[in-house]
């Protein structure tokens, strides 16, 4: 799972690249990163909430790792050592790091939860996906920081709501009665 979290980032920041465009936009989709700790705690830790959450916590840590690392070779950060520019790299990871913890911890222990079962949890994970740009918008509105480039694309927002449109169809059909 590790691995694939690690290899999940590295293939989104080569996605998204280093300019802008429907590649940055679709790169900012935040509920992509949501469904990797959802998915690795439901095959990983069905049932048990609290594998699931460390498990969630582990794979996202993973995921912004292989993405900031990756951005090493993807941006254009000026003439250093690979070294440096690993360094100049990871240093935004460490301001998204808390907000990943608290994402993969909770996605974690959702996917965790609503693994094997047929409820409502997968319903309310899906909610969640769908709901959360409003609420980031809400957050950083809330603290006078503004949101700018790519992040208030309409673009991304269709991505969000596309993520939770389809965990809630997974869902859906996973929860109805055979």
């Amino acid at each position: 799972m590790l691995c694939l979290s690690l290899l999940f980032g590295a293939l989104t920041s080569v996605f998204k690249g280093n300019g802008s465009g429907v590649r940055d936009a679709v790169g900012n989709v935040s509920a992509t990163w949501l469904i990797v700790p959802l998915l690795a705690s439901w095959y990983a830790a069905p049932g048990r909430v609290f594998a699931g959450a460390a498990t969630g916590l582990a794979v996202t840590m993973a995921a912004l790792l292989g993405f900031y690392a990756a951005n090493t070779f993807v941006l254009d950060l000026g003439s250093h050592s690979t070294l440096h520019d690993l360094a100049l790299s990871l240093a935004p990871g460490s301001v998204l790091a808390p907000y990943g913890a608290v994402t993969g911890v909770a996605f974690g222990a959702l996917g965790a939860a609503c693994s094997g079962r047929r409820s409502a949890t997968g319903w309310i994970i899906a909610a969640l996906l769908i709901c959360e740009p409003p609420v980031v918008i809400a957050y950083f509105h809330a603290r006078g920081i503004g949101l700018s480039g790519s992040f208030g694309s309409p673009l991304v927002w269709a991505g969000e709501i596309a993520a939770g449109a389809a965990v809630a169809a997974a869902t859906w059909r996973r929860a109805r009665p055979s």
